[in-house]
């Protein structure tokens, strides 16, 4: 199966790392330095990411080929530059999972193993729409 891995928790940690050193940027701009001008030019550079959210979103994407066998599944993740990953879990190792659905693009779903350890993926792609019809007697 073909899809998309999205590197969400590094994604928002860089931004949230971004943001408070704009922020400490700005605080030392206003109160140390008294420069309104440098001031508003690093609010607006702390507020401008919000308008490119879709890029820096790709950004933290990769594509993925899952591989789903009676006993394993193989999730191969292809980087930018050509290289792959290649990550193996055989379903004996699986002590429980989580499925979650946080938009309506994201598929998230964490496996935690028997040996302490957890792994989790966030699948990017449309989720397809399933209509129900119902028959009236």
């Amino acid at each position: 199966m073909n899809t998309h891995v999205v590197y969400r928790k590094e994604l928002f940690f860089k931004g949230i790392t971004y943001v408070l050193i704009c922020l400490a940027l700005g605080l030392i701009a206003t109160y140390l330095l008294k420069s309104k001008v440098t001031s508003i030019v690093l609010l607006i550079l702390m507020v401008l990411p919000i308008f490119f959210i879709r890029m820096l979103l790709n950004l933290f994407t990769k594509k993925a080929f899952v591989e789903l066998y009676s006993d394993h599944f193989i999730v191969r993740i292809f980087n930018r530059d050509g290289n792959q990953s290649e990550n193996e879990t055989s379903l004996n190792d699986i002590l429980s999972y989580s499925v979650q659905f946080p938009t309506d693009n994201m598929s998230d779903i964490k496996f935690k193993l028997k040996n302490g350890t957890s792994t989790y993926y966030s699948f990017f792609q449309k989720r397809k729409l399933l209509r129900i019809l119902t028959v009236k007697n």
